[in-house]
């Protein structure tokens, strides 16, 4: 059983592994579970094309911490379910699970240091696993993926990039997509620079823009939107679209641009080429990316970032900023982490400039 508690870029990143594992395990003539939340089921339904031999059920990991009669539902639904438990990204819902559920394995791919503080967090992290793998900090989570399915013995399995499913067209014209808003605000670059970007995109190539994104994200377009000057050339869908329609328009644009985000690793997905505005918080696990190997077609995003003195606070002290006053400073005025800001620009502009011709 699979334990996956992540967000829809995390599952963009791991369909790959899962075909991985499904085939892998049934050739043992094991059954393989995966407990998800909701919405990723929703997301893996609409958009990929998921070995029929796997059994996905959905749990809200949000309400194991708020809803006790929740979670002992849970607990006693899949305290025996399974020989084997497999988490392939510790937090704290998928460790504390790990803990009370009965397994002879259970197998935690956790960071590339093993978790000091908080102290409830360490505790669960060492309370959840028979055995960890530790990566080595530099590899991204493709690479990772495939570190943990060479260790429980798929010892062929190369980390490459994911694929989803293509779909039509649903607009005209060229354009390029922005997608301003993330998972956590500590992630976005700044909206007015977005804004810059947007007419700039727009007075020197002519092209429609449209904004995609979630719908946690409609605030963050709006705020957009009221700093354009080429409003008409720009269509504001974010939190307005299907699972479908949102990856439609970024496989059919000239360029998606945006931060550490799900419609990034979309984008990836779709051999769309993108412009990754992240930050060093948690250097390399997401971007830059880095895979064993590449088909054909398949192009890796490009990632501006600023290396900094305090990067990987996050894997060092869980939370973005650890060790950094003044950017713990800044993300509890809900910006962006320092190396988030300390992207100009002119940077993005020359990339995108690059791309375009």
């Amino acid at each position: 059983m699979i334990i996956f508690q992540q967000i829809i870029g995390d599952s963009v990143l791991f369909l790959n592994p899962l075909v991985a594992y499904t085939s892998f395990y049934s050739k043992q003539g094991k059954d393989l579970t995966i407990l998800c939340r909701p919405i990723i089921k929703k997301f893996w339904d609409s958009t990929a094309d998921l070995p029929k031999d796997l059994n996905v059920e959905v749990i809200d990991f949000t309400r194991l911490f708020n809803d006790f009669r929740y979670f002992k539902e849970i607990v006693k639904q899949y305290r025996h379910y399974a020989d084997t438990i497999i988490a392939p990204g510790s937090t704290l819902s998928s460790d504390l699970l790990s803990t009370v559920l009965c397994a002879r394995h259970k197998i935690g791919m956790i960071g590339h240091k093993k978790t000091n503080w908080p102290f409830h967090i360490a505790l669960f992290q060492k309370l959840a696993f028979t055995e960890i793998v530790m990566p080595e900090k530099e590899m991204m989570m493709i690479q990772r993926h495939r570190l943990l399915l060479n260790y429980l013995g798929c010892k062929d399995y190369q980390g490459k990039i994911s694929k989803l499913k293509v779909f039509p067209s649903i607009v005209s014209g060229y354009y390029c997509v922005i997608c301003p808003g993330s998972s956590l605000q500590v992630k976005c670059w700044p909206v007015e620079r977005y804004a810059e970007i947007c007419d700039w995109l727009i007075g020197t190539y002519g092209i429609d823009v449209y904004l995609c994104g979630g719908k946690e994200e409609k605030k963050v377009a709006v705020q957009m939107m009221s700093l354009i000057k080429f409003r008409s050339k720009v269509i504001n869908r974010v939190g307005d679209t299907t699972f479908e329609e949102w990856i439609s328009l970024i496989q059919h644009s000239l360029i998606v641009l945006g931060n550490d985000s799900g419609s990034l690793h979309i984008a990836a997905a779709s051999n769309k080429k993108s412009v990754c505005v992240a930050g060093v918080y948690d250097k390399y696990q997401f971007f830059p990316y880095k895979v064993d190997a590449l088909d054909d077609g398949q192009v890796l995003p490009s990632t501006l970032y600023v290396d900094m003195n305090c990067e990987y606070c996050k894997s060092r002290g869980y939370f973005h900023g650890y060790g950094n006053k003044e950017c713990q400073h800044e993300i509890g005025k809900g910006n962006c982490a320092l190396c988030v800001s300390a992207i100009s620009v002119n940077s993005v502009k020359k990339v995108i400039k690059n791309m375009l011709s």
